[in-house]
């Protein structure tokens, strides 16, 4: 008997057998050239320069050699053969080629199976794709035929042959055999039934050319696992091999065992098989339950035992044979053990975990499961139940069906059982955190807090609680908003509203600090060049009125006892708001050169000068549509005197429009090149 449950595989063998001859195999290689290759050389099964498994580009080569099942050595390898197509040259005045002739598939041998009483005569009806069930004096023939697509079915039978023997007699009762043994397995993929994920499941097609899905769907009504999904797999045309499938690839190792559990609903006339790439020298492959197809869900067992020695990849590539596509099969269950390790946890946790899984409350619409491998706790009323009748139906309570719990059951499942994946909709906890020491995340009681630790000191980084200081940064850790685009608008990055109190507050760390003068501060260094968005690090809005009125509070942009402090050169502040009204500034040497210049990022553009004639300037803004005129503006000079005649100077503008003013400069009657300092100062519009 077989007892089958996640987490753990339990298999009792009665007999053992003799070990059975070492077979040869087959190793395909494959190697990416834009030409024919020479053929792979040694007895390596993956020669030097060849892979595996080709990729979905480049132009593939394939070669094949016999490797000899007691030793592993490749015999002589097989002239490289073309896998991928030729792109079709152009036709005439560049229009693509004609589409070439459809190769023709690979030939098959399918097997058919019937019965009747005769001994020597075959049956000539009743043929099927799987063996059918015998009775006493019935006999089962067997005959086969080749394939050769486009046909889905031979052109001809070989001779049928009987493949079973007359029954003997009774014989005599054997002594009692030895007690067989217990193998325990380790489940090496945790989420058999598809719950949270595809379970390490993915596309197997060789021909890669996308004809087969491997989709998560929601439980079909007839699929029996207590999981809401399963695994759809759909061939819609030529795949490879045969119909294709899925992998749940496991690496192999020297003298591992491997056994893999699916349960799967396969349509009649298919034949589930299993591929594997090297798994060592005398590795075999056994299926330990039919693998045809029924047309409902059944249990499929694999167990591969790896060689001692030699190459050692990745096994368990499950596809389909026989039939033809369109095929469309379910997957409810996949999952592989490793026979040489057994689980981590209790026998007595293994055996209760394996058999009990809480369903909640009793519901009349829910299903219930009793099975070998699972039953169903539920509570009704304030007693805990487990399901006792029959598997995989629902209704009315009926107290037949169950055997009480009382109320041990909670402390069972409190007090013992552990869970390495679980879904709880409310937990209640006092004191929870991630490790005892080191990083980690804690959360208590105590002060009703969140506290982050980084490791590296006995405070918090941060901590979020309700007792003082609702938020806490210690020092070296922040709070960062990162811009996901380069086009994004954020219109409160940290929001405060309410009668009193900051929305931020920056404490003044002592002097003594080792770390540098600007310890607190807000930071942006965001680069953006998209137009009409604000470039600012900190910007503030005052959009509700203030009172005037003697002794009320005032609501000030910007307030600062220590003052402001302002870094940077010319080029840090340029296309930035320094003070309201000025929308330009620069300096321009006696020779009209711009010596260098600023305007605010509503203006926009750049300005440029140069002297007209002798101390004759004009100064242009790049930006006309800016400024509506000669009375938009006003500009202030300031001559770096002396000028050329050693005396001192002045300036006026002249001319303003939206476009250009000129500035003169003169010490009297005469003019005089001489530097000078502008500021553009607007006087019909503010913010």
């Amino acid at each position: 008997m077989a007892v089958i449950a996640r987490g753990q595989i339990t298999i009792h063998i009665a007999e053992k057998g003799d070990p059975g001859a070492s077979g040869n195999w087959t190793s395909y290689v494959f190697k990416s050239s834009a030409n024919q290759p020479a053929k792979p050389t040694g007895t390596a099964v993956t020669p030097s320069g060849w892979v595996d498994a080709p990729t979905a580009t480049g132009v593939w080569w394939m070669s094949k050699a016999t490797v000899n099942g007691s030793n592993g050595l490749a015999g002589a390898w097989s002239v490289p053969v073309r896998i991928t197509g030729i792109d079709g040259s152009n036709g005439t005045n560049g229009s693509n080629g004609s589409n070439g002739t459809n190769g023709k598939d690979g030939q098959y041998t399918v097997y058919n199976f019937a019965k009747n009483t005769s001994l020597t005569v075959a049956p000539t009806s009743g043929w099927t794709a799987a063996p059918p069930a015998l009775t006493t004096g019935q006999y089962l023939w067997m005959r086969t035929g080749v394939v050769v697509p486009p046909d889905t079915a031979p052109s001809s039978w070989n001779a049928a042959v009987r493949i079973s023997g007359a029954k003997g007699d009774t014989g005599g009762k054997g002594d009692k055999g030895e007690i067989g043994d217990s193998i325990t397995g380790r489940m090496l993929f945790r989420d058999p039934e598809f719950l949270v994920g595809m379970n390490s499941c993915s596309t197997y097609n060789n021909a890669g050319n996308g004809t087969v899905t491997v989709t998560r769907i929601a439980r079909p009504s007839n699929c029996p696992t207590t999981s809401n999904f399963c695994l759809q797999i759909t061939t819609s045309g030529t795949a490879s091999p045969d119909h294709g499938g899925y992998i749940q690839a496991v690496q192999t190792r020297a003298n591992g065992v491997f056994v893999s559990r699916i349960i799967a609903k396969i349509p009649v006339g298919y034949t589930m098989r299993n591929a594997h790439n090297a798994y060592g020298n005398g590795g075999t492959t056994v299926a330990l339950t039919p693998m045809v197809g029924t047309g409902k869900y059944e249990i499929y067992l694999w167990r591969v035992v790896c060689g001692t020695s030699g190459t050692f990849s990745t096994i368990n590539h499950y596809y389909l044979s026989g039939g033809s596509a369109p095929v469309t099969w379910y997957v409810g269950s996949s999952t592989v053990y490793d026979m040489n390790d057994t689980e981590k946890y209790d026998a007595a946790i293994s055996n209760a975990a394996k058999t009990l899984t809480y369903r909640g409350v009793f519901s009349s619409t829910t299903t219930y499961f009793n099975t070998a491998n699972q039953r169903n706790v539920v509570k009704y009323g304030s007693s805990y139940y487990i399901y006792k009748g029959t598997n995989g139906v629902s209704g009315a309570w009926n107290a037949a069906n169950w055997e009480t719990f009382g109320g041990e059951f909670q402390s069972v499942a409190t007090g013992i059982l552990l869970a390495e994946l679980a879904y709880i909709e409310n937990l209640g906890v006092k004191n929870l955190r991630t490790a005892t020491s080191g990083q980690r995340v804690e959360i208590t009681q105590y002060n009703n807090a969140l506290a982050f630790y980084d490791g590296k000191q006995s405070y918090p980084v941060v901590e979020i609680k309700t007792t003082s200081d609702s938020i806490y940064m210690g020092q070296g850790s922040g709070v960062m908003v990162k811009h996901p685009t380069s086009n994004i608008s954020i219109y409160n990055g940290i929001v405060q509203q309410g009668s009193e109190g900051a929305g931020i507050s920056v404490p003044i760390l002592p002097w003594s600090q080792p770390e540098t003068i600007a310890q607190n501060y807000i930071y942006q260094s965001y680069s953006n060049s998209y137009t009409g968005k604000y470039k600012t690090g900190l910007y503030i809005d005052i959009s509700a009125s203030q009172s005037t009125s003697s002794g009320t509070d005032k609501f000030a942009a910007l307030f600062a006892t220590g003052g402001i402090f302002l870094q940077g050169g010319a080029s840090a502040h340029r296309s930035n708001n320094v003070l309201c009204g000025v929308t330009a500034a620069g300096r321009v040497s006696s020779s009209g050169s711009l010596l260098n210049s600023w305007v605010i990022s509503f203006m926009g553009g750049y300005l440029t000068s140069y002297r007209q004639s002798q101390g004759r300037y004009r100064i242009s803004f790049s930006n006309t549509s800016y400024l509506y005129g000669a009375s938009d503006y006003h500009v202030f000079i300031l001559p770096d005197a002396p000028n050329e005649q050693n005396t001192g100077s002045y300036g006026c503008t002249m001319a303003r429009t939206s476009s250009y003013f000129d500035v003169w400069m003169s010490d009297d009657a005469s003019t005089n090149n001489c530097g000078f300092t502008f500021i553009v100062f607007l006087i019909s519009k503010f913010w």
